[in-house]
């Protein structure tokens, strides 16, 4: 077990330094406010849920300047996000649990859901952070009450909704250094004696492109231009029923997303080429194909609440979804068409959860509900290999792609999907003496995918011509072309009140992943393989408490997982086939620690850690037996530290000043544990400044993320000639203002 900690102590030191300089626990008057969270899908203090979960909070959002979903991670322990794509669809790990099959027609371990509508297919995701009430990161399977994909975790996206309490909203601007222009806002009011209500919020968001191309006339990659608007509407008749209605769309639209070359053989790319990116710094690139990155979604959702009576709640939440997926990669990131890869996905999604709720605080508190989910996918893959080196070169007579099948050729497959679920499910928990609880839930998943099609293409590039071309065509089909599971998942437990301020708690609980047809067959009917569902057996021993008069907060918890049947994709040698399967076992070990403390009215210090053992057993990959490897994205240290100091109280306003910074140990991105193919442990550092009116009303703010303009890797792609890895963002600062109404 070792901690690196060598790097980057400098932000630390001081936001410790200015803890110790503090007043300690004085003020009668600081205390810590309560946390309320639906991670039980009932309203309850976060204190009193016996679920591993961090809230984020909408002044925390701001703090944190979280104006990416990658950026959630800040202050999460054992939690991180790949972006193997665009920081647009994040890939999350949360203890060791992630997707190691990047298909767009499969679902990712980390249940994510934006007002209780779940987004499980990466082309739903275009999640641009704005106007929200709360984010919940619950870790563990949640299989009772959130059902399958939710082996490792959740992470649940709460929006701002009407609150009937009249005419109020916010106008938001900011510019930043890479030409960064951004604005939000939101306005809403009620009508009726308050019980109509309707509110509208924005966002734009554009910046140039931090990975600088230095090829002629192509433009720079990994910028932002992003937008967003949500229209919600309430009705609230009555004290017994509350209706609301949402419509969003989002859109991030940037110029590509810009892979840059790392560990380059001697030789450079490819031998005859022998490009070794001499001259370049991190951050810049010569790619020689602009390409488009296109990412869409549109929902609307119906949510209700009706009391039936003073015992018994109705909830009901209807939502249809649709998000599209275009990207035109240029994977080589060289001045040359080595790998110039396109893929589309288009998917519709209709959802339905029904559940009854007891509405009082009787010593049985249970939940029981029906879910339907039907999803319906098309996506569309093309890989164009060596166009660089296309043509006659051994004078046969015909195409090089025709002696090799590689060099010149364009391997491409379309995968038409639907998949459908039906879940009923059951959650309780039972005063059994006056300090201690049962916990118990258990729901029942039919899981049903039928494959529609399944086509691959061999096509060719003619340099004579410069067209591309359709050789023939292959009707992959399916070996079984639908599949159905029926998956049990659930949880049993005991939760212990310590005192009026602590409570313990230890829960067994069980999730499954459902299965998965491979999306990147091209070759064979052999690769369209069907990986088995994934299931987790997770122990859980935490506790939550808070002391010295509400202004201190611990939570921690052990954890144990027996991971089964982790879906992977292999690559059989020497054909070369890529087939999606299972590994047999992995097991993941670790510990949390978060700790708020409010030593005053004008501090507040914010701390988090998570250990991590994640290791593959019985594990067989390419013909290489990997049992004892670290399992991808599991960096065995995650740390976060975050203070908020008001500095100064004036008549004229008051000057605060936030400073986070979170260090991710080395984590691997690829199971043999290569050491190129990995991110070394690292920090990163943000802070922000920022001058309030006395009402609060106008704020000024300054800000900077990434202080120490660290070089780090979001994700790492292990190619034929050399990798490709997709940095994090450089050093970006700004202004903000923000006027409240």
């Amino acid at each position: 077990m070792t901690m690196r900690l060598d790097r980057g102590m400098t932000l630390p030191a001081m936001v410790l330094a200015i803890a110790l300089s503090t007043p300690a626990m004085a003020e009668e008057s600081a205390s810590l406010e309560e946390i309320i969270v639906t991670a039980q899908k009932r309203s309850e203090n976060i204190q009193e849920v016996p679920i591993s979960v961090t809230a984020v909070s909408s002044s925390e959002i701001e703090r944190l300047r979280l104006a990416g979903i990658t950026e959630i991670a800040a202050t999460i322990p054992n939690m991180v996000i790949q972006t193997p794509f665009a920081e647009s669809q994040p890939v999350f790990s949360i203890r060791g649990v992630s997707a190691s099959d990047f298909s767009q027609n499969n679902a990712s371990p980390i249940g994510v859901y934006v007002d209780e509508v779940y987004k499980g297919i990466l082309a739903l995701q275009s999640l641009q952070i704005f106007d929200l009430d709360r984010i919940e990161v619950l870790r563990g399977p949640q299989g009772t009450l959130f059902g399958r994909n939710t082996t490792g975790g959740a992470v649940s996206f709460y929006t701002k909704g009407p609150a009937l309490d009249g005419v109020h909203g916010y106008l938001s601007g900011g510019l930043g250094n890479y030409e960064r222009r951004e604005v939000s806002g939101a306005l809403e009011g009620s009508a009726v004696d308050n019980t109509v209500g309707l509110r509208a919020a924005f966002t734009y968001a554009e910046t140039d492109g931090y990975a600088k191309n230095l090829f002629p006339g192509v433009a720079d990659k990994s910028n932002v231009d992003d937008w967003g608007f949500r229209i919600s509407g309430r009705w609230r008749p009555n004290d017994s029923l509350d209706v609301g209605l949402t419509y969003a769309r989002t859109r991030s639209n940037p110029h590509g997303y810009g892979g840059v070359l790392d560990d380059l053989p001697p030789g450079g790319v490819l031998d005859a080429l022998g490009y070794s990116r001499a001259g370049l710094d991190f951050f810049e690139i010569e790619s020689d194909r602009a390409g488009e990155l296109d990412i869409q979604n549109e929902t609307i959702s119906l949510r209700a609440v009706w009391d039936l009576s003073d015992t018994i709640s109705l909830t009901s939440v209807t939502s249809w979804d649709e998000g599209s997926f275009l990207n035109e990669a240029d994977d080589d990131a060289t001045p040359f068409n080595i790998n110039h890869n396109d893929s589309f996905t288009d998917v519709t999604t209709f959802g339905e959860d029904l559940r009854l709720s007891s509405a009082s605080q009787a010593a049985l508190q249970w939940t029981a509900g029906l879910n339907v989910y039907r999803e319906e996918l098309d996506t569309f893959l093309i890989l164009r290999n060596l166009y660089v080196f296309a043509g006659d070169a051994d004078g046969n007579g015909q195409l090089d792609c025709f002696d090799d099948f590689f060099t010149g050729c364009r391997y491409s497959n379309r995968i038409g999907q639907t998949r459908t679920a039906f879940a009923g499910y059951v959650d309780a928990s039972w005063q059994l003496v006056e300090n201690l609880k049962f916990i118990a839930g258990l729901r029942y998943t039919h899981d049903r995918i039928e494959i529609d099609y399944y086509e691959a293409f061999l096509g060719f590039f003619d340099p004579a011509t410069n067209l591309e071309a359709e050789a023939f065509q292959t009707i992959l089909g399916a070996p079984e072309p639908r599949t159905t599971d029926e998956l049990w998942t659930g949880r049993a437990g005991l939760q212990y009140q310590l005192s009026d301020d602590a409570m313990a708690y230890f829960t067994y609980s069980r999730g499954a992943r459902s299965a998965s047809y491979n999306g990147s067959a091209f070759f064979s009917p052999e690769e369209v393989t069907i990986a088995a569902p994934e299931t987790i057996d997770a122990f859980e021993l935490g506790f939550k408490s808070d002391w010295l008069g509400n202004r201190l907060r611990a939570n921690g918890a052990l954890f144990y997982y027996d991971w089964r049947n982790q879906q992977v994709i292999d690559v059989e040698l020497p054909a070369g086939l890529f087939v999606l399967r299972n590994a047999d076992k992995v097991r993941n070990v670790g510990a949390e620690l978060e700790l708020t403390a409010v030593p005053s009215d004008q501090f507040q210090l914010q701390v988090s850690i998570g250990y991590l053992n994640a290791e593959y057993q019985d594990f067989v990959l390419q013909g290489v037996d990997l049992s004892g490897n670290t399992a991808i994205a599991s960096p065995e240290w995650t740390m976060s530290l975050a203070a908020d100091w008001r500095v100064i109280e004036t008549s004229l306003g008051n000057l605060s000043a936030h400073v986070d910074t979170r260090f991710t140990d080395r984590q691997f991105y690829d199971a043999t544990q290569t050491a190129s193919v990995s991110q070394p442990g690292y920090w990163v550092h943000n802070a922000r400044l920022t001058f309030a009116t006395p009402d609060q009303r106008l704020s000024f703010s300054a800000w900077i993320r990434n202080l120490a303009n660290e070089e780090y890797k979001l994700y790492e792609f292990p190619f034929y000639f050399a990798d490709l890895i997709q940095p994090g963002r450089p050093r970006t600062y700004g202004l903000e203002a923000k006027y409240s109404f």
